[in-house]
Protein backbone atom coordinates (compact mmCIF):
# COMPACT_ATOMS: atom_id res chain seq x y z
CA UNK A 1 0.00 0.00 0.00
CA UNK A 2 1.42 3.37 -1.03
CA UNK A 3 2.18 5.75 1.79
CA UNK A 4 0.17 9.01 1.57
CA UNK A 5 2.22 12.15 1.14
CA UNK A 6 2.87 13.73 4.57
CA UNK A 7 0.97 16.90 5.28
CA UNK A 8 3.00 20.07 4.77
CA UNK A 9 3.69 21.70 8.16
CA UNK A 10 2.18 25.17 8.53
CA UNK A 11 4.34 28.27 8.94
CA UNK A 12 5.66 28.86 12.45
CA UNK A 13 3.06 30.52 14.62
CA UNK A 14 4.05 33.81 16.27
CA UNK A 15 2.46 34.78 19.54
CA UNK A 16 2.46 38.30 21.01
CA UNK A 17 4.81 38.63 24.00
CA UNK A 18 3.31 38.80 27.49
CA UNK A 19 2.62 42.22 28.95
CA UNK A 20 5.29 43.64 31.30
CA UNK A 21 2.90 43.35 34.27
CA UNK A 22 2.17 39.70 33.53
CA UNK A 23 5.87 38.92 33.20
CA UNK A 24 6.62 40.72 36.48
CA UNK A 25 3.94 38.76 38.35
CA UNK A 26 5.23 35.50 36.88
CA UNK A 27 8.79 36.13 38.04
CA UNK A 28 7.61 37.27 41.46
CA UNK A 29 5.70 34.00 41.90
CA UNK A 30 8.85 32.11 40.91
CA UNK A 31 10.96 34.01 43.43
CA UNK A 32 8.36 33.31 46.12
CA UNK A 33 8.72 29.54 45.68
CA UNK A 34 12.51 29.62 45.22
CA UNK A 35 13.46 29.15 48.93
CA UNK A 36 11.56 25.87 49.02
CA UNK A 37 13.74 24.47 46.24
CA UNK A 38 17.10 26.00 47.17
CA UNK A 39 18.84 22.68 47.98
CA UNK A 40 17.88 21.21 44.60
CA UNK A 41 18.84 24.44 42.86
CA UNK A 42 22.35 24.40 44.35
CA UNK A 43 22.75 20.77 43.34
CA UNK A 44 21.68 21.67 39.80
CA UNK A 45 24.15 24.54 39.49
CA UNK A 46 27.19 22.70 40.80
CA UNK A 47 26.69 19.16 39.54
CA UNK A 48 28.01 17.88 36.24
CA UNK A 49 25.70 16.34 33.59
CA UNK A 50 25.26 12.62 34.01
CA UNK A 51 25.80 10.08 31.24
CA UNK A 52 22.76 7.91 30.52
CA UNK A 53 23.31 4.40 31.92
CA UNK A 54 23.02 1.28 29.75
CA UNK A 55 19.83 -0.76 29.59
CA UNK A 56 21.22 -2.93 32.39
CA UNK A 57 20.23 0.04 34.55
CA UNK A 58 16.77 -1.51 34.71
CA UNK A 59 18.04 -4.44 36.73
CA UNK A 60 17.84 -2.06 39.72
CA UNK A 61 14.06 -1.87 39.41
CA UNK A 62 12.12 -2.93 42.46
CA UNK A 63 10.35 -6.21 41.86
CA UNK A 64 6.60 -5.44 41.96
CA UNK A 65 4.53 -7.34 44.51
CA UNK A 66 2.29 -8.79 41.79
CA UNK A 67 2.47 -9.33 38.00
CA UNK A 68 -0.27 -6.72 37.42
CA UNK A 69 2.05 -4.62 35.26
CA UNK A 70 5.05 -5.87 33.17
CA UNK A 71 7.62 -3.66 34.89
CA UNK A 72 9.97 -6.14 36.52
CA UNK A 73 13.66 -6.15 35.65
CA UNK A 74 13.11 -9.37 33.72
CA UNK A 75 10.17 -8.17 31.62
CA UNK A 76 10.34 -4.40 31.10
CA UNK A 77 13.43 -4.24 28.83
CA UNK A 78 11.69 -6.55 26.32
CA UNK A 79 9.02 -3.89 25.75
CA UNK A 80 11.52 -1.08 25.05
CA UNK A 81 12.70 -0.25 21.54
CA UNK A 82 14.62 2.39 19.59
CA UNK A 83 13.82 3.48 16.03
CA UNK A 84 16.28 5.55 14.01
CA UNK A 85 14.36 8.28 12.20
CA UNK A 86 15.18 9.40 8.66
CA UNK A 87 16.96 12.39 10.18
CA UNK A 88 19.25 10.06 12.13
CA UNK A 89 17.73 10.95 15.50
CA UNK A 90 16.86 8.04 17.80
CA UNK A 91 13.23 7.71 18.83
CA UNK A 92 12.51 5.64 21.93
CA UNK A 93 9.24 3.78 22.25
CA UNK A 94 7.61 0.90 24.10
CA UNK A 95 5.11 -1.69 22.87
CA UNK A 96 2.47 -3.23 25.12
CA UNK A 97 -0.70 -5.24 24.63
CA UNK A 98 -1.44 -7.66 21.79
CA UNK A 99 1.36 -9.27 19.79
CA UNK A 100 -1.04 -10.20 16.98
CA UNK A 101 0.19 -8.78 13.67
CA UNK A 102 -3.41 -7.83 12.81
CA UNK A 103 -4.09 -6.05 16.10
CA UNK A 104 -5.42 -2.52 16.04
CA UNK A 105 -2.73 0.03 16.94
CA UNK A 106 -3.05 2.96 19.30
CA UNK A 107 -0.17 5.37 19.79
CA UNK A 108 -0.02 6.85 23.26
CA UNK A 109 1.55 10.20 24.17
CA UNK A 110 2.87 10.07 27.73
CA UNK A 111 2.25 12.68 30.42
CA UNK A 112 4.49 15.35 31.89
CA UNK A 113 6.78 14.32 33.40
CA UNK A 114 6.41 10.91 31.86
CA UNK A 115 7.81 8.23 29.60
CA UNK A 116 6.88 5.26 27.45
CA UNK A 117 6.80 2.95 30.48
CA UNK A 118 3.39 4.47 31.34
CA UNK A 119 1.88 2.16 28.73
CA UNK A 120 2.44 -0.85 31.02
CA UNK A 121 -0.68 0.31 32.87
CA UNK A 122 -2.85 -0.88 29.96
CA UNK A 123 -0.89 -3.98 28.91
CA UNK A 124 -3.28 -6.70 30.05
CA UNK A 125 -6.43 -4.92 28.95
CA UNK A 126 -4.99 -4.19 25.49
CA UNK A 127 -4.02 -7.85 25.11
CA UNK A 128 -7.60 -8.80 25.89
CA UNK A 129 -9.21 -6.48 23.31
CA UNK A 130 -6.65 -7.01 20.54
CA UNK A 131 -4.86 -3.65 20.73
CA UNK A 132 -1.14 -3.02 20.31
CA UNK A 133 -0.26 0.06 22.39
CA UNK A 134 2.81 1.96 21.16
CA UNK A 135 4.04 4.65 23.56
CA UNK A 136 6.56 7.14 22.19
CA UNK A 137 9.20 8.88 24.32
CA UNK A 138 9.43 12.59 23.56
CA UNK A 139 12.92 14.01 22.82
CA UNK A 140 15.23 13.92 25.84
CA UNK A 141 12.90 11.76 27.94
CA UNK A 142 13.23 8.01 28.34
CA UNK A 143 15.07 6.67 25.29
CA UNK A 144 14.15 9.65 23.09
CA UNK A 145 17.31 11.46 22.01
CA UNK A 146 18.22 14.86 20.63
CA UNK A 147 16.75 18.34 20.60
CA UNK A 148 15.55 18.10 16.99
CA UNK A 149 11.86 17.33 16.95
CA UNK A 150 11.36 18.88 20.40
CA UNK A 151 8.51 21.03 19.15
CA UNK A 152 4.85 20.15 19.04
CA UNK A 153 4.33 19.44 15.35
CA UNK A 154 7.69 17.63 15.35
CA UNK A 155 6.19 15.14 17.81
CA UNK A 156 3.30 14.50 15.42
CA UNK A 157 5.74 13.92 12.56
CA UNK A 158 7.66 11.44 14.76
CA UNK A 159 4.47 9.45 15.39
CA UNK A 160 3.62 9.44 11.70
CA UNK A 161 7.09 8.29 10.68
CA UNK A 162 7.19 5.56 13.33
CA UNK A 163 3.79 4.29 12.19
CA UNK A 164 5.11 4.06 8.64
CA UNK A 165 8.24 2.22 9.81
CA UNK A 166 6.15 -0.28 11.78
CA UNK A 167 3.87 -0.88 8.79
CA UNK A 168 0.85 0.63 10.53
CA UNK A 169 -1.53 2.28 8.08
CA UNK A 170 -4.48 3.01 10.39
CA UNK A 171 -4.27 3.97 14.06
CA UNK A 172 -5.59 6.06 16.94
CA UNK A 173 -3.78 8.40 19.32
CA UNK A 174 -4.29 8.65 23.07
CA UNK A 175 -2.83 11.22 25.44
CA UNK A 176 -3.08 11.52 29.20
CA UNK A 177 -2.45 14.73 31.18
CA UNK A 178 0.67 16.41 29.74
CA UNK A 179 0.30 14.25 26.62
CA UNK A 180 -2.67 16.37 25.56
CA UNK A 181 -0.72 18.87 23.41
CA UNK A 182 1.01 16.03 21.53
CA UNK A 183 -2.35 14.35 20.77
CA UNK A 184 -3.85 17.61 19.52
CA UNK A 185 -0.83 18.12 17.27
CA UNK A 186 -1.32 14.60 15.84
CA UNK A 187 -5.02 15.34 15.32
CA UNK A 188 -4.09 18.49 13.40
CA UNK A 189 -1.16 17.12 11.40
CA UNK A 190 -1.87 13.46 10.55
CA UNK A 191 -4.34 13.11 7.66
CA UNK A 192 -7.24 10.77 6.98
CA UNK A 193 -7.47 7.83 6.64
CA UNK A 194 -4.35 7.19 8.74
CA UNK A 195 -5.60 8.73 11.98
CA UNK A 196 -8.96 7.28 12.98
CA UNK A 197 -9.58 8.72 16.47
CA UNK A 198 -7.93 11.08 18.97
CA UNK A 199 -8.60 10.72 22.70
CA UNK A 200 -7.54 12.94 25.59
CA UNK A 201 -7.85 11.82 29.21
CA UNK A 202 -7.43 14.83 31.51
CA UNK A 203 -5.23 16.25 28.74
CA UNK A 204 -3.75 19.74 28.68
CA UNK A 205 -4.99 21.99 25.90
CA UNK A 206 -3.60 25.23 24.42
CA UNK A 207 -2.03 27.54 27.04
CA UNK A 208 -4.48 30.37 26.40
CA UNK A 209 -7.30 28.31 27.95
CA UNK A 210 -5.93 28.99 31.41
CA UNK A 211 -6.12 26.88 34.55
CA UNK A 212 -9.25 28.12 36.34
CA UNK A 213 -10.12 25.51 38.96
CA UNK A 214 -6.56 24.16 39.37
CA UNK A 215 -4.60 24.24 42.60
CA UNK A 216 -2.04 27.01 43.10
CA UNK A 217 0.97 24.92 42.03
CA UNK A 218 -0.53 24.04 38.65
CA UNK A 219 -1.86 27.54 38.12
CA UNK A 220 1.68 28.84 38.53
CA UNK A 221 3.22 26.13 36.37
CA UNK A 222 0.94 26.12 33.33
CA UNK A 223 1.40 27.96 31.05
CA UNK A 224 4.02 30.07 32.84
CA UNK A 225 6.87 27.57 32.47
CA UNK A 226 7.66 28.89 29.02
CA UNK A 227 8.96 32.05 30.71
CA UNK A 228 10.61 30.49 33.76
CA UNK A 229 14.39 29.90 33.48
CA UNK A 230 15.21 26.28 32.77
CA UNK A 231 17.44 25.83 35.82
CA UNK A 232 14.51 26.77 38.08
CA UNK A 233 12.24 24.22 36.38
CA UNK A 234 14.96 21.63 36.79
CA UNK A 235 15.43 22.48 40.46
CA UNK A 236 11.70 22.28 41.11
CA UNK A 237 11.40 18.77 39.68
CA UNK A 238 14.61 17.57 41.33
CA UNK A 239 12.96 18.17 44.69
CA UNK A 240 10.32 15.54 43.84
CA UNK A 241 10.88 12.10 45.34
CA UNK A 242 10.12 10.47 41.98
CA UNK A 243 13.01 12.35 40.36
CA UNK A 244 15.53 11.25 42.99
CA UNK A 245 16.56 8.19 41.03
CA UNK A 246 19.85 7.96 42.91
CA UNK A 247 17.74 6.42 45.66
CA UNK A 248 16.82 2.73 45.44
CA UNK A 249 13.29 2.12 44.24
CA UNK A 250 12.20 0.58 47.53
CA UNK A 251 13.28 3.74 49.39
CA UNK A 252 11.37 5.98 46.99
CA UNK A 253 8.33 3.71 47.21
CA UNK A 254 8.39 3.91 51.00
CA UNK A 255 8.49 7.71 50.80
CA UNK A 256 5.68 7.83 48.24
CA UNK A 257 3.40 5.61 50.34
CA UNK A 258 4.04 7.47 53.59
CA UNK A 259 0.70 8.26 55.31
CA UNK A 260 1.56 11.96 55.52
CA UNK A 261 1.24 12.19 51.73
CA UNK A 262 -2.44 11.28 51.93
CA UNK A 263 -3.63 13.44 54.83
CA UNK A 264 -5.28 16.03 52.57
CA UNK A 265 -5.77 13.84 49.49
CA UNK A 266 -9.19 13.12 48.03
CA UNK A 267 -10.52 9.64 48.81
CA UNK A 268 -10.43 8.77 45.09
CA UNK A 269 -6.72 9.64 44.96
CA UNK A 270 -6.00 7.64 48.10
CA UNK A 271 -7.64 4.58 46.53
CA UNK A 272 -5.52 4.85 43.37
CA UNK A 273 -2.21 6.20 44.68
CA UNK A 274 -2.28 4.13 47.85
CA UNK A 275 -2.21 0.98 45.70
CA UNK A 276 1.28 -0.55 45.82
CA UNK A 277 1.09 -1.90 42.26
CA UNK A 278 0.17 1.52 40.88
CA UNK A 279 2.98 3.21 42.80
CA UNK A 280 5.49 0.61 41.59
CA UNK A 281 4.41 1.48 38.05
CA UNK A 282 4.76 5.22 38.71
CA UNK A 283 8.20 4.56 40.24
CA UNK A 284 9.35 2.60 37.18
CA UNK A 285 7.96 5.26 34.84
CA UNK A 286 9.90 7.97 36.67
CA UNK A 287 13.17 6.02 36.50
CA UNK A 288 12.74 5.79 32.72
CA UNK A 289 11.65 9.44 32.46
CA UNK A 290 14.81 10.82 34.06
CA UNK A 291 17.19 8.34 32.45
CA UNK A 292 19.01 11.13 30.56
CA UNK A 293 18.64 13.78 33.24
CA UNK A 294 16.39 16.83 33.20
CA UNK A 295 17.17 18.75 30.01
CA UNK A 296 14.50 16.95 28.00
CA UNK A 297 11.95 17.63 30.70
CA UNK A 298 12.73 21.37 30.62
CA UNK A 299 12.34 21.49 26.83
CA UNK A 300 9.12 19.50 27.01
CA UNK A 301 7.71 21.88 29.64
CA UNK A 302 8.40 24.91 27.47
CA UNK A 303 6.97 23.28 24.34
CA UNK A 304 3.77 22.23 26.13
CA UNK A 305 3.29 25.69 27.63
CA UNK A 306 3.96 27.65 24.43
CA UNK A 307 1.46 28.50 21.66
CA UNK A 308 0.80 25.38 19.63
CA UNK A 309 1.35 26.82 16.15
CA UNK A 310 -2.15 25.82 15.04
CA UNK A 311 -5.74 26.31 16.14
CA UNK A 312 -7.68 23.46 17.73
CA UNK A 313 -10.64 24.48 15.57
CA UNK A 314 -8.59 23.64 12.46
CA UNK A 315 -8.40 19.93 13.33
CA UNK A 316 -10.08 18.05 10.52
CA UNK A 317 -13.83 18.05 10.94
CA UNK A 318 -14.51 14.34 10.44
CA UNK A 319 -11.99 13.08 13.03
CA UNK A 320 -13.65 11.55 16.11
CA UNK A 321 -12.32 13.33 19.22
CA UNK A 322 -13.00 11.98 22.70
CA UNK A 323 -12.44 14.15 25.78
CA UNK A 324 -12.43 12.58 29.26
CA UNK A 325 -12.12 15.03 32.18
CA UNK A 326 -12.69 14.91 35.92
CA UNK A 327 -14.86 17.46 37.70
CA UNK A 328 -12.67 16.95 40.81
CA UNK A 329 -9.36 17.38 38.93
CA UNK A 330 -7.21 20.21 40.32
CA UNK A 331 -4.16 19.36 38.18
CA UNK A 332 -5.77 19.71 34.74
CA UNK A 333 -9.14 21.31 35.58
CA UNK A 334 -12.30 20.55 33.59
CA UNK A 335 -12.22 23.99 31.94
CA UNK A 336 -9.55 22.51 29.66
CA UNK A 337 -11.84 19.82 28.26
CA UNK A 338 -14.90 22.10 28.13
CA UNK A 339 -12.98 24.74 26.15
CA UNK A 340 -11.44 22.22 23.73
CA UNK A 341 -14.93 20.79 23.09
CA UNK A 342 -16.28 24.29 22.47
CA UNK A 343 -13.53 25.00 19.92
CA UNK A 344 -14.52 21.82 18.09
CA UNK A 345 -18.22 22.66 17.94
CA UNK A 346 -20.28 22.47 14.76
CA UNK A 347 -19.16 19.05 13.56
CA UNK A 348 -21.33 16.05 12.80
CA UNK A 349 -23.32 14.32 15.51
CA UNK A 350 -21.09 12.23 17.75
CA UNK A 351 -17.83 13.38 16.15
CA UNK A 352 -16.74 15.18 19.33
CA UNK A 353 -17.76 13.87 22.73
CA UNK A 354 -16.96 15.31 26.15
CA UNK A 355 -17.23 13.06 29.20
CA UNK A 356 -17.18 15.14 32.40
CA UNK A 357 -17.06 12.69 35.28
CA UNK A 358 -16.79 12.87 39.06
CA UNK A 359 -13.14 11.88 39.14
CA UNK A 360 -9.77 13.32 40.18
CA UNK A 361 -6.65 13.61 38.03
CA UNK A 362 -5.41 10.19 39.12
CA UNK A 363 -8.72 8.38 39.30
CA UNK A 364 -10.05 9.39 35.89
CA UNK A 365 -7.23 7.50 34.20
CA UNK A 366 -6.95 4.47 36.47
CA UNK A 367 -10.74 4.09 36.77
CA UNK A 368 -11.74 5.00 33.19
CA UNK A 369 -8.82 3.85 31.04
CA UNK A 370 -10.51 0.64 29.89
CA UNK A 371 -13.73 2.46 29.02
CA UNK A 372 -11.80 5.05 27.00
CA UNK A 373 -9.75 2.42 25.15
CA UNK A 374 -12.84 0.37 24.35
CA UNK A 375 -14.46 3.50 22.93
CA UNK A 376 -11.40 4.10 20.76
CA UNK A 377 -11.61 0.58 19.36
CA UNK A 378 -15.27 1.14 18.47
CA UNK A 379 -14.38 4.40 16.67
CA UNK A 380 -11.66 2.59 14.70
CA UNK A 381 -14.06 -0.21 13.75
CA UNK A 382 -16.57 2.35 12.45
CA UNK A 383 -13.82 4.13 10.49
CA UNK A 384 -12.83 0.84 8.87
CA UNK A 385 -16.44 0.15 7.93
CA UNK A 386 -16.87 3.62 6.37
CA UNK A 387 -13.66 3.14 4.40
CA UNK A 388 -14.81 -0.29 3.11
CA UNK A 389 -18.13 1.14 1.96
CA UNK A 390 -16.35 3.93 0.14
CA UNK A 391 -14.22 1.60 -1.99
Amino acid sequence: MATPTPATPPPRYTHPPPTPLYTLLTHLSTLFTLPFHLPSLLNTLFSSPSTPPPLSHYTTLLEPPSPKYPISAATLPHHLHIHVLKSGRKLGYAVFGSEDANARVIFRCHGFPGSAVEGASCHEFCKGVGVRLVVVDRPGMGLGRGEEGAELLGIARDVEELAEALGVGRFGVLGVSGGGPAVLSCAYHIPSPKLQVATLICGLGPPDIGMRGADIAHRLAFPHMRWIPGFLIKAFFQSDVLAQTHLPDDVRLQKLLHPDNFKTAHAKDVEVLGDVDNMCLINATARHTYWQGFEGLVRDAKVSCSPFGFEVGDIRRDLPVRLWYGSLDVFVPPVQGVTIAKRLEGRGEGVVRLELLEETHASIFFKRREEALRDMVECMERADEVERRGR
